[in-house]
């Protein structure tokens, strides 16, 4: 997910993940991106200015719910996603 190229762009990858909200007790859609980048990488995304004056305030817990913010090349929007609902990454098969 960090691989950057010789000029420093990140680069994209696949990923299928299933979403969860405990706290709205929704969730089960399997959603997959074909072309994907961690969001902290960008620099032209929207948004991608509050998600750097985000990252150097968290606190220590905020690593505490092993949360990754990918952001959709193909759709331009951002997804919150849990490690552990992680399913495949560049069509590996993620295994717990």
């Amino acid at each position: 997910m960090k691989n950057t190229d010789h000029r420093r762009k990140p680069v994209p990858f696949s990923l299928t993940f299933c979403t969860a909200d405990e706290g709205k007790g929704t969730g089960g859609e399997i959603i997959t991106l074909r072309k994907a980048v961690l969001g902290k990488l960008l620099k032209t995304a929207p948004l991608a200015d509050k998600i750097r004056d985000t990252k150097t305030a968290k606190s220590p817990e905020k690593n505490a719910n092993a949360t990754k913010k990918i952001f959709d090349l193909e759709a331009e929007r951002y997804y919150t996603v849990h490690i552990r609902l992680m399913w495949q990454f560049n069509g590996q098969e993620i295994c717990w």
